[in-house]
């Protein structure tokens, strides 16, 4: 952990614990454990990564502790069922609609490729754009660490 000075906020006395998640469920699971052992932790901001917020997710929910994610995207960080679970960024469900519905209502294409990286971050937009344009966009995906996309971009 790397804590600060306390800082104080209309009166309110608080301390800044930094953990890195690291873009990484596992480490995510590690990170969350921390805080929910911790009975000074009373809220967190986090996971970054989709991914990582899975790992925390879980954790903070079973223990109760609020979590605001600001850039994890994947449809399934928030839901229904968790009511400490938020997000600043549009969900992936959101934006896979909306511009499912440009890519065939405004540019009128009816032939798409639609990759993703395989993390959990990547696997979002893609399905939900491809569950909206079943019958008209081709999907492939692309696993992570693969150098090129030529192979892919070939097939036709």
């Amino acid at each position: 952990m790397m804590p600060t000075l306390p800082a104080a906020v209309n009166g309110f006395l608080f301390e800044l614990v930094a953990e890195d998640g690291a873009c990484s469920g596992d480490q995510g699971t590690v990170v969350g454990n921390k805080f929910a052992a911790d009975p000074t932790i009373v809220a967190v901001t986090g996971g970054t990564c989709s991914g990582e917020t899975f790992g925390l997710k879980p954790i903070l929910q079973k223990a109760r502790i609020p979590f605001v994610s600001p850039s994890a995207t994947n449809p399934a960080v928030t839901s229904e069922d968790c009511d400490v679970c938020n997000r600043v960024a549009l969900s992936d469900g959101l934006q896979g609609e909306v511009d499912a519905d440009f890519v065939y209502n405004k540019l009128g294409f009816r032939k798409v490729a639609v990759m993703h990286d395989s993390s959990d971050y990547g696997k979002g937009w893609p399905k939900s754009f491809a569950m909206l344009s079943k019958s008209w966009a081709a999907k492939w995906s692309r696993s992570r660490g693969r150098k090129s996309a030529t192979p892919i971009f070939a097939r036709r």
